[in-house]
Order: C-alpha cells, then structure tokens, then sequence
C-alpha cells in the first residue's frame, strides 16, 4: 500500500523541492492524507517538477527509536535517516559532504569508502558523532548519528562531584553530622547533572538534526544537478 502524507508533511515536502528545508521531524495527524501521486499533482498545479518532490517526500526526517537511559530518563543517542532516491554520488558531492560536516560538528573526523560507501567518524570525551552514506537498492541511505553515552558520563562525573562538595560543605556547617551531611549531599548531587546533560543534550540534537537537513538538502542539489547536466548532454553534442 502506497503511503500516505498528512497535510503538514505535504506543506513540508513542497518547501523543500522549492529549496526551503522546514524544520521538525515526526508530524502526528489522524488525517488518511494524500498519496505521492497526489503532492505531486498538487505541486504541478504551482508549476513544480515533480522529480523534485520526489526528492524532497525521500528526505523527511525519519528519527530511529531508542531507549531511555535509567538515569538521564532520556536516550543516550540521536539518529536521523533519509533514503535518498540518487544514484551514484559524485566525488565532488562527497567532498562537500565531508566539508561541511567537519565545518558544522566542528571536528576533521576520519573518513573512509567502501564499496560506493561513505563514512565519517570522530570521537572525543563527550562521545562519537557519525555519518554515513551507504547506496542500496531503494536509493541511498544517509545516516546521522550521535552516541552521548560518554557525554552523560562525564557530565554527571563533574556537575555531581561539585554539587557534592558544596552541599557537603553547607551540611556540615550547619552542624548536622558528617554521616548526615554526606547522605543529603549523595542525594542532592544526583539532580543537577541530569539538568545539566539534558541542557548540553538539546544543544547536541539541534546541532545534528541541522547537520542531517543541510546534507540532504546538498545531496538533493547535486542529483538535481548531475540530471540536469545529463539532459543537457545531447544537445551539445548536436
């Protein structure tokens, strides 16, 4: 059975083949909704190709499942994933691919290919963010990923061991017992680093959902133009 794209998935699908990536990930309606074939008649009605709302329905945001830390309450990792119907990606396409991944996250990253695939990878203290680009049979297949298992690890190392301190420091003064002291201070300290990873965590989504829609919005602009310069083949060979 075909799928079915709710109004706003619709509304979102035409900004991004006009060039003007909407922001937001999974849309929630009761509506049926409309079939490919029908956004593509309505876009043609405005005068859209419809190869590009092909592109733009392949590149809604699609963000995998994951379970929830116990402490954090939130999961540990981010994934976004786009099936883009392209062909084989260019070397020059790759290359800015990788540009601007190292230019958004902030880090050069290792890169290796294989088999018509791309990935990159880099780890740090606060964890490893990675991208790949893997060709399949339905299209090909971008993958952002970004694993914060470390970055909770580190933050509630530090946050916690600070919050227990100057709790410690404020019970004892207060002439309460050390036994006392150290348990209000063992059970304080347990909040502030889960604000605080979940603050840092918000910053880190933002950063890599933005990082996923500037590379599917690079990857539909080099298809769009690779097919426009494949048109235009024939007629300079005349």
């Amino acid at each position: 059975m075909a799928r079915r794209y709710t109004d706003r998935e619709v509304r979102l699908i035409i900004q991004r083949a006009l060039e003007s990536p909407a922001e937001g990930t999974s849309v929630d309606s009761d509506s049926p909704g409309l079939s490919l074939e029908q956004v593509k008649g309505i876009a043609a009605e405005v005068g859209i190709d419809p190869q590009r709302i092909e592109l733009a329905a392949a590149s809604l945001l699609e963000p995998a499942p994951a379970s929830p830390n116990p402490y954090a309450g939130i999961p540990t990792t981010v994934q976004f994933q786009t099936i883009l119907p392209t062909g084989e990606v260019s070397e020059v396409a790759r290359h800015d691919m990788v540009a601007l991944i190292r230019s958004v996250l902030g880090r050069q990253g290792i890169v290796s290919t294989q088999s018509g695939s791309l990935e990159w990878k880099a780890r740090d203290t606060f964890g490893g963010r990675y991208v790949s680009l893997t060709p399949g049979r339905q299209g090909t297949r971008l993958r952002v990923l970004g694993n914060y298992r470390d970055g909770l690890t580190v933050i509630a190392a530090v946050v916690g061991m600070a919050c227990f301190a100057g709790v410690s420091l404020l019970l004892d003064g207060a002439g309460l017992g050390s036994a006392i002291a150290l348990f209000g201070s063992a059970v304080v300290s347990l909040i502030p680093p889960r604000f605080a990873y979940r603050w840092w965590r918000k910053k880190e989504d933002a950063r890599m959902a933005d990082l996923h829609a500037r590379l599917v919005a690079l990857l539909n602009t080099s298809a769009s133009a690779d097919t426009a310069e494949q048109r235009e083949l024939p007629a300079e060979r005349q």
